[in-house]
């Protein structure tokens, strides 16, 4: 009825039910004949204080679809990453998703990546998550920027706030840590191609998170 296609992949299950991710794909825009791809992840769950309460398990599935924009291939990714994992566990996914989606296609890849990690929030909170005493000095955005230089991606915004908890309210004060801790979901797009504008949409549908958007525009000037 809204003039979308959707593909979904199985994403989290707890003691309520089954989570699923999705991409929505506007009719008129062509898809491969591959269609959606799944891919089943195979990590499991620390069992920290947070999963025993909640018997939780993340990250069962990542999916993605290969578009055909102007003639040009792209292939979007929707992920969301574990965040009762070691940090390494949670990035050994991220890099695990990207070759098993890989096709040759520039890669768009978005989702909640879960990227608490910050040496303060480590020490207050990481045992409880899943953190190793080996991690508690590690910055997680700086992991996703070094991922992404690896693949050819780039991050379309720096010290944003898509997960406004409580918590981070107060820590107002510590800018960059309330900057870190809050900025969980991400948007990686290939390094040719140019960001027209991005914004996080500050309203609740649904979620703790908030959505965010951008308008990319090709190497040819195609925008997206």
């Amino acid at each position: 009825e809204l003039g979308y296609t959707c593909y979904f992949a199985k994403d989290l299950s707890d003691r309520s039910g089954t989570l699923y991710l999705a991409i929505l794909v506007k009719h008129g825009i062509k898809v491969s004949r591959k269609r959606g791809r799944k891919v089943r992840h195979y990590h499991g769950s620390s069992r920290t204080l947070f999963t025993r309460r909640r018997n939780l398990t993340e990250c069962e599935e990542s999916c993605s679809v290969l578009l055909s924009v102007e003639r040009r291939w792209i292939r979007v990714v929707n992920c969301h990453l574990p965040l009762n994992v070691p940090i390494e566990t949670r990035h050994e996914e991220l890099r695990y998703l990207a070759e098993a989606h890989f096709c040759g296609a520039p890669m768009i890849i978005t989702g909640d990546f879960n990227t608490f990690g910050h040496p303060v929030m480590n020490i207050i909170f990481g045992q409880l998550f899943g953190c190793r005493l080996s991690e508690i000095f590690i910055d997680e955005q700086k992991l996703v920027e070094t991922f992404s230089r690896r693949y050819g991606l780039r991050k379309v915004a720096r010290k944003v706030i898509t997960f406004p908890h409580w918590i981070f309210d107060r820590l107002a004060l510590l800018r960059d840590l309330r900057l870190s801790g809050g900025h969980l979901d991400h948007i990686l797009v290939p390094q040719k191609f140019a960001v027209v504008w991005y914004k996080v949409i500050h309203k609740q549908f649904g979620s703790d998170h908030r959505a965010t958007m951008v308008k990319i525009r090709l190497p040819d000037g195609v925008r997206i």
